[in-house]
Formats: structure tokens, C-alpha cells, sequence
């Protein structure tokens, strides 16, 4: 979508002059709507008879509706800023996408992760360390029989 911005419809990607501006803030405004709609149909698709095709995690529907409500914020301010309230327009756009940029690896680790590492971890420890119980030096050389390879280090590194 951006591509096709730039180089069909030729927004342009640095403010070079004072009309240029308006045409950065209606793409983002529009980018931002857009995807406010995505995230709000995604929360009303358990309403529908689509709702077996969804995640049934409840933390899946957290996330969409924190995402939107961040997306919503940047429409707003990317809205206010095309209107040419440049002070209140920065203030709301800037504080939605530092808000996305901070809080997005703690909400995608919260939502997909943090039950995965909560569990798998004690049983990872747990194989880890069953696995070491019988590899001693005695193990090594039953393992590798009268073949075994003659591991001492070379004259010349001793």
C-alpha cells in the first residue's frame, strides 16, 4: 500500500513544501482508519457465525481491542493534524505511537508467549536433566566400546 502511495499516486516522503504535509497526514489517517476497521471487525466476528474459524483465547481478543484502541488514537491525531491542529495533533499522535512502539513486544510476549515459557519450561528442565544423569566419563567409554578414538591432545600441544 505504501509503495503504491509513493510512487503511483506520489505522496511524498519528506515535507519539502507547506502542501505537502496534507497529503502525509491523509495517508496516514486513512492507514490508521483502515486499520482501526480490521481490529473492529476482528472483536465483532464472535458475534457472527464465523466465530468457530477464531482463536478461542480470550487473550487473542485482548489484543486486537488494545491494538485498536491504539489505532484509533493515531486516527485521531493524524486527523486533527490534517485539519491543521499541529500542537493537539502531534500531542495524540505521538503519545498513540509511542505508545505502540513500547508496549508492542511486552503485548505480543503477554498474549502469545508467556504461557508457553510457563509451562514448557520445567519440563524442558526436567528432560535436560534426565538426559545427563547416566553421560559421565564411565558412560562415555560403554558408549564407545574397544573402538573408542584416543582423544589425548597431540605431542606437539602438550
Amino acid at each position: 500500500v505504501k509503495a503504491v502511495l509513493i510512487f503511483a499516486v506520489h505522496v511524498p516522503l519528506f515535507m519539502t513544501t507547506p502542501d505537502s504535509g496534507s497529503s502525509k497526514w491523509a495517508f496516514w489517517t486513512i492507514h490508521n482508519l483502515l486499520l482501526s476497521l480490521v481490529y473492529a471487525a476482528v472483536l465483532v466476528l464472535p458475534l457472527t457465525p464465523l466465530r468457530d474459524r477464531l482463536p478461542a483465547r480470550p487473550s487473542f481478543f485482548r489484543y486486537v481491542a488494545v491494538l485498536l484502541a491504539i489505532d484509533a488514537t493515531a486516527t485521531i491525531g493524524s486527523t486533527l493534524l490534517l485539519a491543521g491542529a499541529t500542537s493537539a495533533g502531534s500531542c495524540v499522535y505521538a503519545l498513540a505511537n509511542a505508545t505502540y512502539y513500547a508496549g508492542y513486544p511486552w503485548l505480543l510476549y503477554v498474549t502469545f508467549l508467556a504461557d508457553f515459557f510457563s509451562t514448557v519450561s520445567s519440563d524442558n528442565e526436567q528432560l535436560y536433566y534426565a538426559s545427563m544423569d547416566g553421560l559421565d566419563d564411565t558412560g562415555l567409554e560403554a558408549l564407545l566400546g574397544d573402538d573408542a578414538v584416543d582423544l589425548t591432545p597431540p605431542v606437539a600441544l602438550r
